[in-house]
């Protein structure tokens, strides 16, 4: 009995959860539409209720958005805007904080390279990391180094950032997206593994080797 109501509740909840989510985002569209002029919305132009025209319209003002300030005349307002929010205590550290959050989130394949197992908190304990810089070595360090990110969970816009040498990482054979979905899933998203690079190259040439 308590097999099939886990299995009942794995099947339904997520269902639901969507279910819910994608009403939650029709009411936000369907709210956008309060900013139309009441002549102009769609139960007035076509005689009925159009589902998803205000998702519509967010989308349509969100890519003008964005073509507009792409320019350099946008991309000054954009910094004046960013610079009398910074002045404002409260609004500061809101605005800051969706800011990053948003920036981490669009351009996560863009600043982590790689990932890879590091020694964290202790030794032999080991935690999914990002690789956001490589240098050469330099002043006091006498290796190559990483800059990690290690991030947690199940929110990964925010963690550690750590710099060690080259050789202490373990690179994984696991893409940025995958990762990500690993620590947001506090490590229970099926089909990703924690397999080295090192051990799919062996496994590679072992496929090889039995082919041939």
């Amino acid at each position: 009995m308590k097999q099939y109501l886990t299995t009942g509740i794995l099947i339904w909840v997520p269902i639901l959860m969507t279910y819910l989510v994608l009403r939650a985002i029709f009411n936000i569209g369907d709210y956008a539409l309060l900013l139309i002029p009441e002549a102009y919305q769609p139960s007035a132009l076509f005689g009925v209720s159009i589902p998803g025209f205000g998702l519509l319209i967010i989308f349509l003002v969100l890519v003008l958005t964005g073509l507009l300030f792409r320019n350099m005349f946008g991309e000054y307002l954009v910094s004046l805007s960013e610079h009398i929010a910074a002045k404002v205590p409260i609004v500061s550290s809101v605005h800051n904080g969706v800011r990053q959050a948003l920036r981490m989130i669009f351009t996560t394949n863009k600043s982590f390279q790689e990932v890879v197992l590091v020694e964290y908190p202790r030794r032999d304990v080991w935690s999914v990391a990002f690789v956001t810089n490589r240098q050469s070595a330099h002043g006091i360090f006498t290796k190559d180094t990483l800059t990690l990110f290690i991030p947690t969970t199940p929110n990964p816009t925010s963690g550690y950032v750590f710099i060690v040498d080259a050789d202490q990482v373990k690179p994984l054979d696991m893409s940025v997206d995958e990762a990500v979905k690993f620590v947001i899933s506090l490590g229970t998203v099926d089909g990703i593994g924690l397999r080295t690079r090192e051990d799919g190259q062996q496994k590679e040439k072992r496929d090889n080797d039995d082919a041939k």
